[in-house]
């Protein structure tokens, strides 16, 4: 008997009929037997896609027999997750931050520990906006309420920046990245939240798209979660992973391209006070810590991750130059 084979009769030689409870209990030895990571999340995502049922309500429905349409479209994916491509590929969604995205093989994809980010800004935002502010015209003063400003570089799916604008009631997010294909993408999952209106994306890289935006000294947060594997590591990694976008992934030799070029150019963008935050990579913490104090950036706190991890550096710009907290 199998399933991902051609043969699935039983000793009878009549069709075998697979419920739920067979084909996870399966599928999950032959995705151990075969390396495939997390072998029994992997088969509960694919058959719930199959079957358009919540993943939690397979365990209501262990009983159900599968129909021959619904076992042959799920022993398709099986063979294909065979070559390691992504669950969230073959599915087309991943979930970020409670929400559901669109993905692609265009797309990196979102990370549980990139939450993080998203969760910090958005706190921040809570924390200390709006606030209201007057501006002084030729006739009268007024009172303006202060929307924050966000740069969002390399945006992907948009998980980062759809999130923030989801969650927090009023700000303007610039997202930018190098590929048309990841704007489609992340402009997609931006019309399904119905936050598009907070959100212009640019094309380009980094921070050369923003040229005639008026934007210098005017930004409250930076975020990005950059490129930081090593082109030498490359080759090392998981099979999955190899699958993602190779320009998501390559830092350059030392992992470092990117955040040299966003820490230096942040300065110009953000107001005084402001905070650019960056995802990392492990061991990374100390050479960006050193980078943020010798570009001039002050009250550098670095944050981990819920395995311990150190994930996040945050960082203001400092009210006046040379100034250190």
């Amino acid at each position: 008997m199998s399933l991902a084979g051609v043969k699935t009769e039983g000793k009878s030689g009549k069709e075998k009929t697979w419920t739920v409870s067979d084909v996870l209990k399966w599928t999950t030895q032959y995705f151990n037997s075969n390396n495939i990571s997390e072998a029994r999340l992997d088969a509960e995502v694919l058959l719930s896609y199959v079957l358009d049922l919540e993943r939690l309500k397979l365990y209501l429905e262990f009983d159900r027999v599968l129909k021959k349409e619904e076992l042959n479209d799920y022993k398709s994916l099986i063979k294909r997750r065979l070559d390691f491509i992504p669950v969230a590929y073959l599915v087309g969604q991943k979930e970020f931050m409670g929400l559901g995205f669109f993905v692609n093989k265009h797309v990196l994809i979102p990370r549980p520990e990139t939450e993080l980010l998203a969760e910090t800004v958005i706190n921040k935002i809570k924390e200390g906006f709006p606030y209201s502010f007057k501006e002084k015209t030729e006739k009268v003063e007024l009172v303006k309420e202060s929307i924050p400003q966000i740069i969002d570089l390399g945006v992907g799916c948009g998980n980062i920046a759809v999130s923030i604008a989801k969650y927090v009631k009023k700000c303007k997010i610039y997202a930018i990245d190098v590929s048309q294909k990841c704007l489609e993408v992340a402009f997609h999952n931006s019309k399904t939240y119905k936050i598009e209106d907070k959100i212009t994306f640019l094309l380009g890289s980094l921070f050369y798209s923003l040229e005639g935006y008026n934007l210098k000294g005017k930004i409250d947060f930076i975020v990005s979660n950059p490129p930081y594997v090593k082109t030498t590591e490359f080759d090392s990694l998981p099979l999955e992973v190899k699958q993602e976008p190779y320009i998501a992934l390559n830092g350059g030799q030392d992992g470092m391209d990117f955040y040299h070029r966003i820490i230096s150019q942040s300065l110009i963008y953000l107001k005084e006070e402001g905070y650019l935050i960056l995802e990392i990579g492990d061991g990374q913490k100390e050479e960006i810590v050193d980078l943020m104090e010798k570009k001039g950036f002050c009250s550098i706190q670095v944050v981990r991750d819920y395995s311990g991890i150190e994930r996040l550096i945050l960082a203001q710009k400092c009210m006046f130059k040379g100034k250190r907290n």
